[in-house]
Parts: C-alpha cells; sequence; structure tokens
C-alpha cells in the first residue's frame, strides 16, 4: 500500500507540470504514522515561502495483524467526524472500498470499481448525478481489512494547525 500512496503523490507532482490546477495542492505520506510537521511546511510553501498549497494527507495504518482490532473501532468513527477527514481508503482483503462514513458499527462506504459515464468537470453546469451512489452500502467495522489509509484534507496553513492540535489531544 506505501509505495501506491507515494505514487499519488508523485502523479500530483508530474500532473502540475502540465495544469495549473494541480501546483496549487500537496501530497503528503505520512511513514510509520508519524507526520513531520516541517517537513508537511516545507512542502506546502512555495519556494518564497508566501503562500500555502492546500494538503492532501494521507496516513497508512495497520488496525490488527489478520483482522482488525475492535479497539480501533471508536477511533475509526471518531476520525471520521473529523471536518478535515476526507475518508479511508481500505476494504475487505481483495476488494478496496472508500469508507466516508458511518453509522452505529457500520461504515458507509463507495466502490471506486462501480463504473458510470465519463463527465467533463471543466464544462459549466456539468452533471451531478455521477457523483452519488444510489444506494450506499455499509460494511461492519469488524470486516474491513486491517491496512488501510486515512485521509485528512488542510486547505489553508491554519487547517493544517488545527489538524495537528486536534491529533495530539
Amino acid at each position: 500500500m506505501y509505495s501506491k500512496l507515494f505514487f499519488y503523490r508523485e502523479a500530483v507532482n508530474y500532473a502540475a507540470q502540465d495544469n495549473n490546477e494541480f501546483q496549487h495542492f500537496s501530497v503528503y505520506v505520512a511513514q510509520d504514522c508519524a507526520v513531520y510537521i516541517q517537513d508537511v511546511l516545507d512542502q506546502c510553501h512555495d519556494s518564497w515561502n508566501t503562500s500555502w498549497k492546500a494538503l492532501i494527507l494521507l496516513v497508512p495504518v495497520r488496525l490488527g495483524i489478520e483482522k482488525m482490532n475492535s479497539i480501533y473501532g471508536s477511533c475509526l468513527t471518531a476520525l471520521l467526524t473529523m471536518e478535515c477527514c476526507i475518508g479511508i481508503i481500505g476494504g475487505r482483503p481483495k476488494h478496496a472500498l472508500y469508507f466516508v462514513g458511518f453509522q452505529d458499527e457500520k461504515l458507509i462506504h463507495l466502490d471506486p470499481h462501480y463504473c458510470q459515464e465519463v463527465v467533463d468537470v471543466w464544462q459549466p453546469n456539468f452533471p451531478l448525478n455521477s457523483f452519488h451512489c444510489k444506494s450506499p452500502r455499509k460494511m461492519n467495522l469488524s470486516k474491513i481489512d486491517p491496512s488501510c489509509c486515512i485521509g485528512f484534507y488542510c486547505r489553508t496553513q491554519d487547517d493544517f494547525y488545527s489538524f495537528v492540535r486536534t491529533a495530539q489531544s
């Protein structure tokens, strides 16, 4: 999983060479569940240290050995309530899913393998219906693969510092 996540960061950097939209955000992948604040600050500031690039922070975690340890359940649901949390990349063995919320002891997920019509998001008033799932699915927390990645979005530097304060408490 780690090598795939670093690929995302490099893909964004490569895309920024050809498309200005990608120059305004950065992807940081935590190593061993550690977020090095100075590394994030260095990565998210431009060369002149004047403006902040929006941050997508990916934190790969292992929440058990062969199955998820139930002790992590309340922590996962608490993370999903954070304003800056953009979801959890995970799933069950050999089936990737994107968890976006929870209800009781079940995680609400989207399946990235569900095919939909292509939408040109650069056109004004593009149809939003392809971004909505008609029947979101749920999976019991105990059934998810213990290897997953939690995502956060910090649009501003203040958002990042707020995330740090919340994570440290």
